[in-house]
């Protein structure tokens, strides 16, 4: 099956059912597969600015994959530290590896036994191609841009069984999409993956990076408390007045926040979003209810302020489930994708740039900037849902 004969589906016009199984107001367009793409790849492991764009032909299918025409990807801190030769996860040689996880595109193409997806379906990739459902285990599962190649390229090759389809109509942006990947499932893992957030539970949120803004959407739209931190003022503003928290504290003037938590919440919060690490946890621990949850996402504050004797002595005494996360599973994607559809969700996306204007430097400058709220995106030609 050649890609050559393989085309876009576009809405609006009756479909003839060579198309595969797409509503009736989908035809086939003339544009044809290009024979070659834009791919970017590491040339060395030391900082992003040794990306390097090359062309490249369009992959080859195994009967069991799909071709996504790329239209957006957006940017983890894990893509950033990974480049940098700094990522906590043994990767291999990273030499030519093309980075980053999440994308999201329309499917252009499908392997010959693929039944599960089909040419014109809007998807967007799973963190971890060969993790279908159950706990993560880092001796099994491979990461996209880890061990290997990952979504920063105008096509993507990619097992069937490692995409979700999202709606045609969904009101979210492609980068909006995008975004749901790594910190969309993350935040479903934390929140619906052991115990499941309920309405009228409280959930703390530590920061104001993609993770933590996807939380705080997720946690309103289920009917949650919400109380974020930041250690700036100005972001904090900008979060209160366009995504309106419950609480916002600055942990910078306030070193007590795990006590001001557990005020505020009568006791304390039923989730915490725990993207600080060691030098944040016992905080955490402080302004965790009884029962709660804490789900270990980032490690940015490194050096622990208290003895670990006295974390496990809170943390038993408390009867609290601690656990780490690392993104979640295809069983997990989909739930997200029927939740923000449900919902008609709408994720923050921060800043956008475009691929083919210098934009993947652009995107990972901000990134190492740390000055975004939200998410950061790199947008592949026209962002219009065909």
């Amino acid at each position: 099956m050649g890609l050559e004969s393989r085309y876009y589906c576009r809405r609006n016009i009756n479909v003839p059912r060579s198309c595969g199984d797409l509503s009736s107001d989908y035809k086939i367009d003339t544009m044809s597969i290009p024979q070659q793409h834009t791919v970017y790849r590491l040339n060395k492991v030391g900082s992003f600015r040794d990306l390097e764009a090359h062309r490249e032909p369009i992959p080859k299918l195994a009967s069991n994959q799909v071709l996504i025409q790329t239209k957006s990807v957006t940017l983890n801190y894990r893509d950033y530290i990974i480049a940098n030769g700094k990522y906590g996860k043994k990767l291999g040689d990273l030499k030519g590896r093309v980075p980053c996880s999440d994308a999201a595109g329309i499917v252009v193409a499908v392997g010959d036994d693929v039944t599960n997806v089909s040419v014109g379906d809007h998807v967007v990739t799973n963190f971890s191609p060969n993790h279908l459902y159950g706990p993560y285990n880092r001796e099994q599962h491979v990461d996209l841009g880890g061990e290997v190649d990952g979504t920063l390229r105008e096509y993507v090759p990619i097992s069937s069984e490692a995409v979700t389809k999202i709606r045609k109509d969904s009101p979210l942006s492609w980068a909006e999409k995008a975004s749901l990947v790594c910190t969309g499932v993350t935040v479903w893992n934390a929140l619906y993956g052991c115990k499941q957030l309920r309405p009228g539970q409280s959930v703390l949120i530590l920061g104001t990076g993609g993770v933590s803004l996807t939380a705080l959407a997720i946690a309103k739209a289920a009917g949650a408390q919400t109380i974020i931190t930041s250690s700036s003022d100005e972001k904090l503003a900008k979060i209160k007045d366009h995504y309106n928290p419950d609480h916002t504290i600055n942990y910078a003037k306030n070193p007590s926040w795990g006590a001001t938590v557990a005020e505020i919440t009568g006791g304390g919060v039923d989730f915490v979003i725990e993207n600080g690490g060691p030098g944040t946890l016992f905080q955490s621990i402080t302004a965790a209810a009884p029962g709660g949850v804490i789900s270990l996402i980032g490690v940015n504050a490194i050096k622990a302020e208290q003895q670990l004797a006295a974390y496990y002595l809170n943390i038993m005494f408390k009867g609290l489930i601690v656990r780490g996360i690392v993104v979640g599973s295809h069983e997990l994607s989909e739930q997200l994708i029927k939740f923000v559809d449900s919902k008609d969700l709408r994720i923050h996306v921060d800043h956008q740039y475009n691929f083919h204007d210098g934009g993947v430097f652009k995107a990972f400058e901000k990134l190492e900037s740390k000055e975004h709220v939200g998410k950061i995106a790199i947008n592949f030609g026209p962002q219009t849902r065909l």
